[in-house]
């Protein structure tokens, strides 16, 4: 017999994409059993023997649902079933729920605790503005923190996109000095596209991603902010202990500042749940190593100089070598920098612009136009000093011929 407290860990494992061998494996269970739990939906409370079934048992896996989602109005519950096709009345509903609710009110209470090496939890935490670039943006905080040690790693961004979140995720295994088995996530649209049903879509990038770094990902549910405590925690903590009162110059000034927090502050405390210091504990975590071979964070896309020496990404333009007009070249993000190569060999790098119809030049690419136009007008002056611009100059770009009257040629057809 599965207890209802063990049927809502099987269902939150469900929902986040986990297999029935997965799930029976962790839970000490048949996968038969699991299998017909999460078909049924749970476990039905201990009754009388003679009592009858009761009029809302077709309905009793939505309700549940419903309940482990945070919905705990009893009339809410009951419009909602009574849209389904229920005709009973509220007192009915109340009476099947109340064993439910006991249970519930148990299980919100309890801390989930992760063996050594199992899980990292990630988020993003909203900071307000900053001022980036000579615009205002808005700054984030990109928070992981190991479920076993606890030691903490954040980094400030005015992005959320995936590009962003790929690398926040590189510098943090770096970090801690390794990959967890599983990464468990809010439903942030660089990792989740949707759900049907019980199954999470994951985003295809970033579903590479994990693959490359060895890790499954895991989506906690929705309204469910309490399955992903312990960063949800760390996020205030940084704010409280942190952020809050703290100034900065830049971006990168703060991103300093908390490396030098996380390190000689936050991950070198006596942790308030594990009664430890997070650096000592992080010995006890099996994590796995990243790869030697680097990630292209962002894909390569091809592009072709313009006639300018300009070339286009993201809206925005950034200069190249003269010598690579009209030729073909690759665009590649690296962190905060732009990178362009040509044949394999990296000929330009620009920081990143963030804003859109922006250009960046760099003045060096275009020394040898310069001191072609220097020579040019040498040969001019030179030539003005001998008898004149009126008699024509020499311009580098245009061909040396020699100039013969008409009678030359009339004189070789004759």
């Amino acid at each position: 017999m599965v207890r209802l407290e063990e049927w809502m860990e099987i269902l939150d494992l469900s929902r986040q994409g986990m297999s029935i061998s997965e799930i029976a494996r962790r839970m000490g269970r048949a996968r038969p059993t699991v299998r017909q739990q999460l078909r049924q939906g749970g476990p039905r409370p201990r009754k009388c023997r003679n009592s009858p079934p009761s009029s809302l048992e077709p309905y009793r896996s939505f309700l549940l649902s419903r309940l482990r989602e945070g919905v705990k109005s009893g009339c809410r519950l009951f419009r909602e079933v009574q849209a389904l096709g229920f005709g009973g009345g509220l007192r009915t509903l109340q009476r099947f729920l109340k064993p439910y609710r006991a249970v519930l009110g148990e299980v919100a209470t309890v801390r989930f605790e992760t063996p050594p090496g199992r899980q990292a939890q990630a988020d993003w935490g909203s900071f307000g503005v900053i001022e980036f670039e000579g615009r205002r943006r808005r700054l984030s905080c990109f928070v992981c923190t190991l479920g076993h040690s606890r030691v903490l790693y954040g980094e400030f961004t005015v992005s959320q996109k995936l590009p962003t979140l790929e690398q926040c995720l590189l510098n943090g295994f770096t970090y801690v000095g390794g990959v967890p088995e599983e990464v468990l996530f809010d439903n942030m649209k660089a990792v989740v596209l949707g759900r049907e049903g019980a199954t999470v879509r994951f985003n295809p990038g970033f579903l590479d991603f994990a693959r490359y770094c060895d890790f499954t990902p895991r989506a906690c549910r929705p309204y469910r902010a309490q399955t992903k405590g312990k960063v949800e925690a760390a996020v205030k903590y940084i704010r409280r202990h942190f952020f809050a009162g703290s100034r900065f110059t830049s971006l990168e000034d703060l991103n300093r500042q908390l490396r030098i927090w996380l390190d000689e502050v936050a991950n070198v405390r006596v942790h308030g749940t594990t009664g430890e210091i997070p650096w000592r504990r992080l010995a006890e975590e099996p994590l796995r190593p990243l790869p030697e071979r680097p990630y292209a964070v962002v894909p390569a896309v091809l592009r072709q100089v313009g006639r300018d020496c300009f070339v286009t990404y993201r809206s925005s333009r950034y200069s190249v070598p003269l010598e690579y007009c009209r030729r073909a070249v690759v665009v590649q993000e690296a962190g905060d920098e732009v990178v362009i190569s040509c044949e394999g060999v990296p000929v330009a790098r620009h920081r990143l612009l963030e804003e859109r119809f922006r250009v960046s030049i760099d003045p060096e690419h275009f020394r040898d136009l310069r001191a072609r136009r220097d020579r040019q007008l040498l040969v001019e002056g030179d030539m003005a000093w001998q008898g004149g611009l009126g008699s024509g100059a020499l311009r580098l770009d245009e061909p040396l011929v020699e100039r013969r009257p008409l009678a030359v040629y009339d004189e070789v057809t004759s």
